[in-house]
Parts: structure tokens; sequence; C-alpha cells
């Protein structure tokens, strides 16, 4: 990700001389009503001068609270002072009264780089195909000379005669050994 853009999406509320989108880099920036790297101002001053910081951290760009009044998504809570929360495309940020969509952008070599791993994940290298070509247990599938005789499921479990199924909810569990449970006899491959 080279970039991360900010616009504003109420621009009904845009205040004369304000931007309406600031594109971020890597270095990051302040986004407050005095001395940032975007100035917003707003008509009741809810923007304050320095009201958030874009930053990039640990391989992405992520938004620090400054005044306790950054909000996240329509979320009625601040994200928190001092703590990065990460962000992604198409988030929304509250700054003031701005409501600011979140844009990423991918520079062609972000582009170029990402392309090229999926193919080598997704296209074996030529020495993975002739291993498994060489390998002998590579032998040709043969069918079953005679399918496997049906088992009846209900034969492997014994009557229910007496039982009060709600009250073996509630009773203590017992370890079965496989072969006490008929159901781990048929998936072991064992007949009734």
């Amino acid at each position: 990700m080279s970039g991360l853009v900010l616009s504003i999406r109420n621009l009904e509320r845009l205040h004369h001389g304000v931007v309406a989108s600031h594109r971020f880099n890597r270095h990051g920036g302040i986004i407050g009503s005095l001395k940032a790297d975007w100035l917003l101002v707003d008509r009741q001053r809810r923007v304050h001068p320095l009201h958030c910081e874009i930053r990039w951290l640990e391989g992405g760009f992520c938004v620090i609270d400054h005044c306790g009044q950054t909000l996240l998504n329509d979320s009625p809570l601040p994200i928190g002072q001092q703590i990065p929360v990460r962000l992604r495309d198409g988030d929304c940020l509250q700054v003031g009264t701005y409501q600011l969509l979140v844009r990423c952008q991918v520079s062609p070599d972000d582009k170029v780089c990402t392309r090229r791993a999926l193919d080598e994940l997704f296209t074996p290298g030529r020495q993975a195909l002739d291993a498994l070509l060489e390998s002998p247990s590579t032998s040709a599938w043969q069918p079953h000379s005679t399918p496997p005789a049906p088992v009846d499921i209900c034969t492997v479990f014994g009557p229910l005669e007496d039982q009060d199924l709600l009250a073996a909810l509630n009773a203590p569990h017992r370890p079965v050994s496989v072969e006490e449970n008929g159901l781990q006899r048929l998936m072991t491959g064992a007949t009734p």
C-alpha cells in the first residue's frame, strides 16, 4: 500500500477554504484545525487543533486520536486516545462534524509483487511436478472389484430401553474405549 486518501463525505458541511480530500503517504500526518497537514475547520469548532494523526505502523495505516473525540465507522464511542487503530479501505472517520471516507491506494509495484506471489503460489515449480511423477506411490487408481457391504448403523448401538435421554445429558461424562463405542468402531472400519 503506497498511500491513503481521506475524503469528506458530507460535503454540505464543508467550510470555506477547507480542501475536500487529502492524500497521506507512509510518512503520515496530522489532521486538525491549527498547524496540521490537513487543516479542517468546521462551523461548530468541534475539530481540535491537533485532532488525530495518520501514521504508517506495522505495514498499514493507522489513526491515533489525540483529543478523545475521533470516531470510527459510526461508533458512538471514540477510538481511545493515543491508541493506534488500523484503517481499512471503506472505513469512515468522524473528525468534528466531518465524515472522512478512507481509501487505500496501491502502487503498481505492490500489484506486481502481489501478482507474482500469487502466481508462485498457484503454479508449482517444475521440481514439484517432477517429484510427483517420479514417486513410486503414484500408481494408477484402480476401482474396488467388489464394493464393501453396507452397514446398518442402527445395529451398532444397543437398545435404548429404560434410558432417559434428558437424564443422560446431565450424567457425568465417562470416557468410552474404541471397543465400547459403536460409532468409533464404524469409523475405524470395523463391521458390527
